[in-house]
């Protein structure tokens, strides 16, 4: 709540409280509890005995009312004074009033965050006040008193203030790209207002914004409902409005909806530079590609940031920043990571990034380029060429040098000449601003001021470091520190603006305490983002032992020297880290403050690693995608010191992170490659967890051989020492075998499912995971009843454990249920599984689930499943362009519906390109139902070459023991005269070459080769 335990503190935002002594009281009866809660909500003003009496008694007084009063008001005071609470309930002009200390009430502190409205506020300081100001409530209103609060007033002009202030913050956190802040604030908002249309269309819109239109169209929906049947009375206007602007979102692919990727600036109102806002806002009206340079410190980031801020393209605008990238295909990563783009290393990170921007209208901005100029200066002449409506804005020190460049060259601010004062001056002007109360005034101030300003040639980073000095030192001092000569740290040679770059940074640098010179030096380490508890790991140590950092760090923001970011994080200005990294290798503590860095990782691994939910890991490596910079910085110190031991076990227990963040993939291949060639210098722990994580990447690059042979020899080890991944690796290996159509799966399935269900240390979402697994397995080879018994298993285990219903269980049910012949019971399951499609789960979640609607829908209306399915291919294919070869079977799909709606050409070209995809990687699953629909498509076109690829795949199949794939079972009998039923599998020897001669003959006869 924002306020300290022992500190006298009044609530009313939620249930009547009151906090004194460091613990919360609560008035003894409801007739003080009423006159308490009237007092608070008029917030410091009087009260009137008649305003008072109709709150207590509700139009029913007491015979002796005004007697009565008295005695209640003077019963107040006892209990207040009982509990410790020095505060005064007087009788004043216009009646009585109770007097609180500053901050002395949720209520006024709410107050005071809506209705103020600071000059040059930025929409994410906005964003941020608004939140902080509706966290305060806790509840509706003074719940729980008798009072007639609903219609008080005081109290309906607070909660209008508390519906506005969400609203607003829907509004803003939309407009921002964070439409997911406002969602808690307004649930709870709609739980206690269930017939507000404004609150519930908000909501909807958020949840809309957010990706989640199941969420926003049931919200529309419950309060329609609420309205039609408890009130009578339709819709009004606002909710109409936001269904329908919902429902037109879905008509668009669902990343048109984003408009902002990367960090909102915070730019607010920049001071003195107007016309260079117009002038370069014009620019990037009139060419594709204008960087702004000038020296550091001059604003080159704040005027990009705010002229970005207002752009209004209709793609939407992308921040990058670069400062803490160390090499050029760092930032082909870095924006791949930004905009949610994966691909094969950085060549496929790259295809995906020119195919998500297309022909979007989109306004890039890559910050600080100066370290990177040649790399970026490749990449923008690319994206450039590739993306026609694709504008890039780039801040460096220099130009990147390429033909279509505008350079837009920024200096510093105009400065006044030495003593002559111009309140006019941008200079001065942005000096006064950041030096506030504290400026002193008067001729000798204000001829102070010009000095300081000339001395700083204009330099705003300058001019704000300074005017930070100014409530410690005074004018007169700062001027003779500058003046006379801080010049120590000054570069003998270089740029002049650089110099006085260096020279401001180097001033506020030694009038810092010995103590904040070597905290500020020591947090140089960090390259991106950081928080206290990493400054507090990383920084401390003699002779910082027992420093109170936070404090520290509030000083250090205030000084200008950190920069504090949203959600108590931190980072350092580019020119402030390189000033303080030297200053770091003058104490000596390089390695030192880097060994600790590398070491807080360490930590932060174990940590992760340690948690027991896959929920909570999976989240807190998701919370890691803006330290990426941190990460290979931490895992460079190491290597380069040798510490092989430390470095393997980073990779180990943080493999997920690159995982995760899929466009950083490459990345994570090279660390591990890596460490698997120093795997002998990890204990066997590491050693299990490395090879481990080497079979899930082969898996991800769906090569299923190397992975279940990889995962094969790592189980022994994974057994004795992780034996959480070893469940893992034994239902990891069902499911590559059963993509490999390998019949081991089936033998193996009752072992595997019976070693997860006897290990006492087994969660239930592994039991669970298996069960699916299991029941995978058994459709695939067409055991239709065994699968619906594990299915059954599924849900006893489900309900007992209180899980939910997995995206792959479900998937399952529908595809057992078309094994039976149960359409009916196949539509029930595909209702639910519609819910879950959106950008949200990886692809082994996503492709099941569109899989089994194509299929189910493929049985009685092909052609809505022909434009499902092509939808389903277009999306998978944007999202996880890594996994190529999960489209396959949904374009085998495709291809049938297409058959059969009368387009058998369309559906070869279909095949082919399933075919090209399925080639090389061992998916046979989907590789062989695609070498299958080849055949059946070429019988509908009268090829000869049919009875040759249907007796390909009829005779490998056999041995295999597997039926014809679900959907197409009656098709391949009556079209191919084949029987679709399983046989009994061959074992030995698993016929990979066939199988990889199928598939490619298959694609052959789809582009015109053979057979």
């Amino acid at each position: 709540m924002g306020f300290v335990a022992d500190q006298l503190r009044f609530g009313v935002l939620g249930p009547l409280t009151v906090w004194a002594g460091g613990r919360p009281h609560t008035p003894g009866g409801a007739g003080q509890a009423n006159l308490l809660g009237a007092l608070l909500l008029a917030d410091g003003r009087p009260v009137s005995g008649s305003r008072l009496a109709e709150w207590l008694w509700d139009g029913h007084p007491p015979e002796q009312e005004r007697k009565t009063l008295q005695v209640a008001v003077s019963r107040l005071r006892g209990w207040l004074r009982g509990i410790g609470a020095d505060v005064a309930v007087e009788l004043a002009e216009g009646g009585y009033v109770l007097r609180l200390p500053p901050r002395g009430s949720d209520i006024g502190e709410f107050r005071a965050l809506v209705e103020v409205d600071p000059p040059g506020e930025s929409y994410l300081d906005q964003l941020d006040r608004l939140e902080r100001a509706l966290r305060l409530w806790r509840g509706p209103l003074l719940a729980g008193l008798t009072a007639p609060t609903h219609a008080a007033p005081a109290a309906l002009a607070v909660e209008r203030a508390r519906v506005e202030a969400a609203t607003t913050l829907a509004e803003i956190a939309i407009r921002c790209g964070e439409p997911k802040r406002a969602v808690p604030l307004l649930e709870t908002l709609a739980d206690e207002r269930v017939y507000d249309e404004h609150v519930h269309a908000c909501l909807a819109l958020a949840y809309c914004a957010g990706d989640d239109q199941v969420s926003a169209l049931r919200t529309i929906e419950r309060v329609r409902t609420r309205l039609v049947e408890d009130l009578g009375v339709s819709p009004g206007r606002t909710l109409r409005d936001a269904h329908a602007q919902i429902l037109a979102s879905q008509q668009g692919p669902m990343r048109e909806r984003q408009r902002w990727w990367g960090p909102r600036p915070r730019s607010g109102q920049l001071i003195g530079r107007a016309e260079e806002q117009r002038a370069l806002a014009a620019e990037l009206t009139e060419h594709r590609l204008v960087t702004v340079t000038g020296p550091g410190g001059c604003g080159k980031t704040s005027l990009a940031m705010n002229v970005a801020e207002h752009a209004d393209r209709p793609g939407g605008t992308a921040i990058a920043e670069l400062a803490p990238l160390q090499d050029g295909n760092a930032i082909i990563l870095a924006l791949g990571s930004l905009t949610g783009v994966t691909g094969d290393g950085v060549h496929g990170v790259f295809a995906g990034l020119v195919s998500w921007v297309a022909d979007r209208e989109l306004l890039l901005v890559l910050d600080n380029c100066e370290h990177l100029a040649e790399p970026c200066a490749a990449l923008v002449e690319r994206l450039l060429a590739w993306c026609p409506r694709l504008t890039v804005l780039t801040t460096a020190r220099q130009p990147l040098g390429l033909p279509a460049e505008r350079v837009f060259a920024l200096g510093p601010l105009p400065a006044p000449a030495s003593g002559r004062f111009d309140a006019d001056n941008p200079a001065i002007v942005l000096f006064r601003a950041r030096a506030g109360t504290a400026l002193p005034s008067g001729p000798d101030a204000e001829a102070d001021v010009a000095t300081i300003c000339h001395h700083l040639d204009g330099l705003p980073l300058a001019l704000e470091l300074a005017a930070a000095r100014v409530p410690s030192l005074g004018l007169r001092q700062l001027r003779e520190r500058l003046e006379g000569g801080l010049d120590l740290l000054t570069r003998a040679a270089g740029e002049p603006r650089h110099r006085t770059m260096e020279r401001a940074v180097g001033w506020s640098f030694r009038l810092l305490t010995e103590q904040k010179q070597l905290l500020l030096a020591r947090l140089s380490v960090f390259r991106g983002e950081f928080g206290l508890s990493d400054v507090e790991s990383v920084c401390g140590g003699a002779p910082l032992d027992g420093l109170d950092f936070a404090a520290r760090l509030a000083d250090l923001v205030e000084r200008s020297l950190v920069q504090a970011l949203p959600r108590q994080r931190y980072r350092l200005l580019t020119v402030v880290r390189e000033f303080a990294e030297a200053r770091l290798a003058e104490y000596g503590e390089t390695v030192l403050v880097r060994d600790r860095h590398a070491q807080r990782w360490t930590s932060r691994a174990r940590e992760l690693d340690a948690l027991p939910s896959y929920g909570d890991r999976l989240a807190g490596v998701r919370a890691m995608g803006r330290e990426v910079a941190d990460l290979d910085s931490a895992l460079a110190h190491v290597q380069r010191r040798g510490r092989n031991a430390q470095s393997n076990e980073l990779v180990a227990k943080l493999f997920e992170f690159w995982h995760v963040h899929g466009s950083y993939i490459a990345n994570g291949q090279a660390q591990l490659d890596r460490a698997l060639r120093t795997i002998w210098d990890s204990d066997p722990e590491v050693r299990s967890l490395l090879r481990f994580q080497e079979a899930q990447l082969a898996r991800l690059r769906e090569d299923y051989v190397s992975a279940v042979s990889i995962m094969a020899s790592a189980r022994r080890e994974l057994a004795a020492h992780r034996p959480r991944e070893h469940r893992i690796a034994l239902i990891f290996e069902m499911s590559c075998l059963r993509f490999l159509l390998d019949p081991a799966a089936v033998h193996g399935t009752p072992r595997m499912l019976e070693q997860i269900a006897s290990l006492e240390t087994g969660s239930g979402d592994d039991v669970a995971t298996s069960l699916t697994a299991g029941g995978g397995v058994y459709a695939t080879w067409g055991r239709y009843e065994e699968a619906a018994e594990l299915c059954r298993r599924y849900e006893v285990h489900r309900v007992e454990r209180g899980l939910r219903i997995s995206t792959a269980q479900l998937a399952l049910r529908t595809e057992v249920a078309l094994g039976r012949k149960d359409i009916q019971a196949a539509e029930s399951w595909c209702e639910r599984l519609a819910e879950r499609l959106g950008p949200t789960g990886g692809p082994l979640e996503q492709e099941p689930a569109r899989r089994a609607i194509g299929t189910t829908l493929l049985a009685k209306d092909p052609a809505s499943a022909v434009d499902f399915l092509d939808d389903s291919v277009r999306q998978l294919r944007r999202l996880f362009p890594r996994s190529l070869s999960r489209v396959v079977r949904l374009q085998s799909l495709s291809a049938e519906a297409l058959r059969r709606t009368g387009q058998p050409l369309r559906a070869r070209e279909v095949l082919s390109d399933a075919l090209a995809s399925a080639i090389g990687r061992s998916h046979f699953r989907f590789g062989m139902a695609a070498a299958l629909q080849a055949a059946v498509v070429a019988a509908e076109l009268d090829d000869p070459a049919a009875k040759i690829l249907a007796a390909a795949w009829d005779g490998v199949r056999t041995r295999l023991g597997l039926p014809a794939p679900i959907g197409v079972a009656h098709v391949v009998r009556d079209v191919l005269g084949i029987d679709p039923a399983p046989s009994t599998p061959q074992f030995l020897p698993w016929p990979e070459q066939e199988l990889r001669e199928v598939v490619h003959q298959a694609y052959l006869w789809t582009v015109g080769l053979g057979p």
